[in-house]
């Protein structure tokens, strides 16, 4: 990447939706070959295999899954440039129970950490944390939702415009540690 402020919702959009070819063919442009993996079911400390063992997960999650669908609701990239928290909402559909009305919808907090490669001069992530965010506690059928004041702060002191790349809303928040957040433009 050479921006990840405009490029990392595209990244993780590339390495989720698209056939299982493409998926790692844009593992291998935008992830280190040392890459870590902390999952909620597994982990992967740092290795020179990691960007194999990233295909190998990848993989196994489209064997029991298909069609997933990710909503960004909120992307936060540091001043820096090494740093980013996603938060999103992951749709998909399991194989073992291929109908429409049991699709699981999880929301994700996923941690990066970016390295800027001394080759070419781009960005590429060399720390992968995927976390439950606690709205996954969130019961839709019976109307149950959890208070979420995440966004609060930074809304409440913020300036915004359009990301045409990636059709969201840009909040920068004016504060001191100028953290850019991407908030979905359907309000959710």
């Amino acid at each position: 990447m050479d921006n990840p402020i405009e490029e990392l919702a595209c990244v993780v959009l590339s390495v989720t939706e698209p056939s299982s070819a493409e998926v790692f063919r844009n593992i291998d442009k935008y992830f280190t070959e040392d890459v870590a993996l902390f999952y909620p079911i597994f982990n992967q400390i740092y290795n020179r295999n990691g960007r194999e063992n990233l295909k190998a997960a990848y993989q196994w999650r489209k064997t029991f899954t298909f069609n997933s669908k990710i909503k960004f609701n909120a992307i936060m990239v540091s001043k820096d440039q090494t740093q980013a928290t996603l938060d999103i909402t992951s749709t998909f559909r399991l194989r073992l129970l291929p109908i429409k009305a049991f699709d699981p919808q999880i929301n994700f907090i996923i941690r990066v950490g970016l390295r800027k490669c001394p080759c070419d001069g781009k960005y590429r992530i060399y720390r992968y944390v995927v976390l439950f965010s606690l709205s996954f506690l969130q019961n839709r059928a019976s109307g149950i939702t959890l208070p979420d004041d995440r966004y609060a702060n930074c809304l409440s002191r913020s300036a915004c415009y359009t990301c045409p790349q990636v059709n969201k809303t840009i909040f920068h928040p004016i504060s001191p540690s100028q953290v850019y957040l991407y908030r979905n433009l359907s309000g959710s």
